[in-house]
């Protein structure tokens, strides 16, 4: 013990004595309340010392943790392409016969036959022609309705044209037996074969011209390097050099038929069209151009043996063999494409508003022309010359028959001549 214990202790025990002297017994709460009080001053006096931490677990070392690699990258294989479906075959006999049977006529009768002599359908022409060699007028079957196809374009806009099938079959091109005031160049019939192939709906646009020129800058047209387009001026035909596809010398839309383009212009149009669309475009031939103006007629008109200018825009100040088409109205300029109803084959404006482009050489007669229905190619180097069909906002109605014939250097734009475009199908 310290002796500051024995000091109390000492202190504990005098304060004992007293009631020891006179024989009391020490009271048990008092003394249990002095040592209390003892065991209170003493711990307050003993130094604090600080209880060792007790030591910590070792801890087995572990073997460090080894990341797991990365999941491989689940490389999606590319999906096959789709298949392209595959295009229906063509039923030509029956395509044909639709033809022959919604003309109604003799001679696409017999022409039905010429071809088909075994066809599926002989026993049925051959029926109608002894009804049409009776004197019994035949009634015109409902065609079948054209299937339309869109130019195949990467986006479905009015930039390019939209294409109507053209069913094959056969024709009588040129004039026709009994037609009044026809030329010698129509001259002779004769007959055709003609594949089915697609043509445009309408006549090119300026809207769709104007993409193409938009799409190539610094492209002009022959009109707009320097020659001008042939325009009536000071009452006569003349070339105007103020005059291209853009101001043509009347006022136009954007869906009016662009016109003041050369045979050469068409070209470099639709090779861009070819480009823009992976299709091979091109123009007409002769024999195609009359196969779908006439859509199944053998009628100077695919409107009958007359036409009205409610039917066609032309010069109604003139008559075609006396038959009514002179009306007085005549508006001297294009109209938009498709104001006037279409043909049986959802064709519009073959008949007027302007001339259109075909692919052919110009030749002065029919004589050993093809009879498949391709373009007539031979001697283009010695005229010059390329076939215009059709006739114009400017013509009179003689010259919107299906059987007239025109022509023009490749190089001369004139503002009543337009084209449209044709594209042969894949089967």
């Amino acid at each position: 013990m310290s002796g500051r214990d024995w000091i109390l202790g000492l202190v504990l025990v005098a304060l004992a004595l007293p009631r020891l002297a006179v024989g009391a017994e020490p009271d048990p709460a008092e003394v249990r309340r002095l040592m209390e009080k003892y065991e209170r001053d003493a711990a307050r006096e003993r130094p604090k010392v600080a209880t060792p931490a007790a030591p910590k677990p070792h801890k087995t070392p572990t073997a460090p943790k080894v990341r797991k690699p990365p999941p491989a990258v689940r490389v999606q294989k590319p999906r096959p392409a789709p298949k392209p479906r595959a295009t229906p075959a063509v039923d030509a006999d029956r395509e044909a016969w639709t033809a022959a049977d919604a003309c109604a006529t003799l001679i696409c009768i017999q022409g039905y036959l010429d071809d088909y002599p075994r066809g599926r359908y002989a026993k049925q022409a051959r029926a109608r022609a002894r009804l049409a060699e009776a004197g019994l007028e035949l009634k015109p079957r409902k065609a079948a309705a054209p299937v339309f196809y869109l130019a195949d374009a990467p986006r479905q806009t009015d930039d390019y044209p939209v294409m109507v099938r053209i069913p094959s079959g056969s024709f009588l091109m040129g004039c026709q037996p009994g037609e009044k005031e026809r030329a010698d160049n129509e001259k002779p019939a004769h007959r055709v074969r003609v594949a089915a192939f697609a043509l445009g709906e309408y006549e090119v646009t300026v809207a769709q011209f104007r993409a193409f020129v938009e799409a190539n800058p610094g492209y002009r047209t022959e009109a707009e390097r320097g020659q001008g387009c042939g325009a009536w001026k000071d009452g006569a035909w003349q070339w105007d050099q103020r005059r291209s596809w853009r101001n043509p010398g009347f006022g136009q839309g954007e869906r009016s038929p662009v016109t003041c383009v050369s045979w050469n212009d068409t070209q470099d149009y639709m090779r861009w069209l070819n480009r823009q669309t992976g299709k091979q475009y091109r123009l007409p031939s002769e024999a195609e151009w009359e196969y779908a103006a006439r859509a199944g007629t053998a009628t100077a008109f695919s409107t009958g043996n007359c036409i009205k200018t409610s039917q066609a825009n032309y010069d109604g100040n003139a008559d075609d063999a006396d038959c009514g088409a002179r009306t007085g109205v005549y508006l001297a300029k294009t109209q938009p494409v498709g104001s006037y109803p279409a043909n049986k084959w959802g064709l519009y404006d073959l008949h007027g508003n302007v001339w259109e482009w075909v692919r052919d050489c110009y030749h002065d007669s029919y004589a050993g022309a093809p009879h498949d229905g391709s373009a007539w190619l031979d001697s283009c180097y010695d005229s010059g010359l390329r076939g215009v069909r059709g006739g114009s906002w400017f013509h009179g109605p003689s010259g919107l028959r299906s059987a007239d014939r025109g022509m023009f250097g490749t190089d001369n734009p004139s503002n009543y001549v337009g084209f449209r475009v044709a594209r042969t199908l894949t089967l």
